[in-house]
């Protein structure tokens, strides 16, 4: 019989082995070289792009809005000065018309007169239905000037923050 050249017929020798994989075993399987050097990145990317990008986009971590207001005040009229007898600087009181142009009530209602800097209560009443007005009217002794501006300030609980 013949014997097969290719079957070494002696012992058998260990290959020589050297470098990083000289520990290697024959049939084991190893990892491609690129996933061994990106691996980190690339689960750094499939985390993101599955997870965060999704929270982000349906905004679950978004804050709510805040409760739209419901009132808005209107000063209807310009202020009224009503002067004190016999002098043209000091004035007696002020009037200003409301008007509440929001579709809720107004709660808490405050106006205040302002003069050159200086402000002072007006009253009147506290609540406003939607579409009514009130008068507010306050009195101060104030020295003015007539052509100095008289502007109001309008506020209630359920209105939005004057800008």
């Amino acid at each position: 019989m013949a014997q097969n050249p290719k079957r070494p017929t002696g012992p058998s020798r260990d290959p020589l082995s050297v470098g990083l994989g000289r520990h290697r075993r024959q049939g084991e399987r190893r990892l491609p070289p690129w996933l061994e050097e990106y691996g980190v990145w690339i689960a750094i990317a499939v985390v993101v792009i599955a997870f965060v990008v999704p929270v982000q986009m349906l905004g679950i971590f978004d804050q709510k809005e805040a409760v739209k207001p419901t009132a808005a005040l209107r000063a209807v009229s310009v202020p009224i000065k009503s002067w004190a007898e016999g002098s043209s600087t000091k004035i007696e009181s002020i009037a200003v018309d409301v008007e509440n142009v929001g579709p809720e009530e107004a709660r808490q209602v405050t106006v205040s007169g302002v003069v050159r800097g200086t402000s002072f209560p007006l009253t009147g009443p506290a609540v406003l239905e939607a579409g009514q007005r009130g008068r507010f009217i306050g009195k101060t002794a104030l020295n003015v000037m007539s052509e100095d501006e008289v502007s109001v300030g309008l506020s209630c609980a359920n209105c939005p923050p004057a800008p």
